[in-house]
């Protein structure tokens, strides 16, 4: 069993907000299901309206009842963490993470653009489609605000004529599938109200808001930044293989948003030598001006990044030294 969320006034709070949660009442809601496609893969997303029959919206609440119903046990049980989203994170299937508008105006832009009534989804948009995204399932009851139930959508989910897929008819007889088939999996990936975020799936959630140009810009501005702390001597070739590789710039949005360039900058040149040599890294450091510039080969920037990351720890417990690929601050 797992450390009661209600350890302190932040994991109160948390509780409190997951609580109101599962109290949502969904049995008298109307469901709509809108797809959300990135169509110019710059964080601005377009809508559609995916039309419901009564019988489908009815399957689609009782899920989400299922589901909330299914998060009200595990909480009760204390079987999962309530944590605060940490894009450092790696996520782990017994956290939820927590955002609030507060520390995402992009998302509460997105959830107020659906207030205004989104086209109708066209099965032959093959540019919508090649964007999507997300899809959101919208319950919305007359004495309460709209609750946002999210899955990462792609266009894989989406089945096309082919002589290879065939559907069922009657008698046992098969056909070849005239008209695409939409999917759906039986899960929520996130959960959005009032100023709310749920986070169940943190890889989903990265996938669907904090990728791709979300990195770009601010991995942009750490590149600026280690340039004018003047850490490389070979900035260039540093700035141009971060460019070309979607991981590194992940790590630079990291590397930016904890502030960690201040820290080590801080450094001295024993300081910073001693650990390259405990880590044994693949790069060294050298005497410059009044401080120091690290040099690399080009296999090696990794180390180099991962410095800047702060990705090396030693164990409190074993001693030992370890390169780390997911963190999370502990208050």
């Amino acid at each position: 069993m797992n450390p009661n969320p209600h350890h302190n006034n932040n994991a109160d709070t948390l509780a409190s907000i997951f609580q109101n949660f599962i109290d949502f009442n969904l049995n008298n809601c109307e469901v709509s299901l809108f797809l959300g496609a990135d169509l110019q893969n710059n964080g601005v997303f377009t809508f559609a309206e995916v039309q419901l029959s009564n019988k489908l919206a009815n399957q689609f609440r009782n899920f989400m009842n299922t589901f909330q119903h299914e998060k009200s046990v595990k909480f009760q049980k204390d079987n999962f963490l309530l944590q605060p989203f940490d894009f450092e994170a790696t996520g782990d299937e017994i956290d939820i993470e927590y955002e609030s508008f507060a520390q995402a105006p992009d998302i509460e832009q997105i959830i107020a653009s659906l207030q205004v009534k989104p086209t109708i989804f066209q099965e032959n948009d093959a540019e919508f489609i090649h964007g999507l995204k997300f899809a959101i399932f919208c319950c919305t009851a007359p004495s309460q605000k709209s609750i946002y139930f999210l899955q990462k959508y792609s266009s894989r989910k989406i089945m096309r004529k082919s002589l290879s897929i065939h559907r069922l008819l009657n008698n046992d007889v098969y056909d070849l599938l005239d008209t695409p088939l939409l999917q759906f999996d039986e899960v929520v990936h996130t959960v959005i109200w009032e100023t709310h975020i749920l986070i169940f799936d943190h890889a989903a959630y990265m996938h669907i808001f904090r990728e791709g140009p979300h990195i770009q810009s601010i991995a942009n501005q750490a590149l600026e930044a280690i340039k004018q702390f003047d850490i490389f001597e070979q900035f260039d070739e540093f700035a141009n293989s971060c460019q070309k590789d979607s991981r590194k710039l992940t790590k630079l949005y990291i590397i930016s948003k904890k502030n960690r360039l201040e820290s080590i900058s801080r450094l001295d040149l024993q300081s910073i030598q001693n650990i390259i040599e405990k880590y044994q890294l693949n790069i060294c450091a050298v005497a410059y001006s009044t401080r120091w510039r690290l040099q690399f080969q080009n296999k090696s920037i990794w180390h180099a990044l991962k410095l800047l990351a702060d990705d090396y720890a030693l164990s409190e417990i074993t001693g030992n030294r370890y390169e780390i690929y997911g963190k999370r601050n502990i208050p």
